[in-house]
């Protein structure tokens, strides 16, 4: 009879190629290049120059001063880019 560490050790092992398992279906059935989590893995933030005119800056300075939650411009153009593309993508039925 196993005991409990030797036990665990098999219940981790087993959960490990279950998660390799999942992972490689994943990256065989992905459809588009942002349901393959390797390729999402490999790939690495990237960033853009954007430059926005002056009223739409102060829209943006004017809702992080009153809204709670947004603490960077950064990240309220990362919400709404990804929103915004996510409402493309279900036009496209892409999602």
């Amino acid at each position: 009879m196993k005991s409990a560490e030797e036990r665990l050790a098999d219940a981790l092992a087993e959960i490990e190629r279950l998660k390799e398992a999942a992972h490689n279906e994943a990256v065989r059935t992905a459809r588009y290049p942002w349901e393959n989590p390797q390729l999402v893995k490999e790939t690495q933030k990237v960033g853009y120059n954007f430059r926005m005119d002056p009223v739409t800056y102060l829209k943006i300075k004017w809702i992080m001063e009153n809204k709670g939650g947004i603490k960077s411009i950064q990240q309220f153009l990362e919400k709404a880019v990804s929103k915004h593309a996510d409402q493309i993508l279900e036009e496209l039925h892409a999602k």
